[in-house]
């Protein structure tokens, strides 16, 4: 039942929050506007294990 409505919260409600975007399409469009990779940005912020 909480699957459900996780699926149903990030890929039908759109939030007023996000410009009224369904988190998914949100996520995607963040994406596609700053296309770092996950690697890039562990480069760059120095590993997963470094301190700030």
């Amino acid at each position: 039942m909480l699957e459900v409505h996780r699926k149903s919260h990030d890929n039908y409600r759109p939030h007023s929050a996000l410009g009224y975007m369904t988190p998914v399409e949100f996520a995607a469009k963040w994406q596609e506007e700053n296309p770092v990779t996950l690697s890039q940005r562990v480069a760059n912020e120095g590993g997963p294990h470094t301190a700030n």
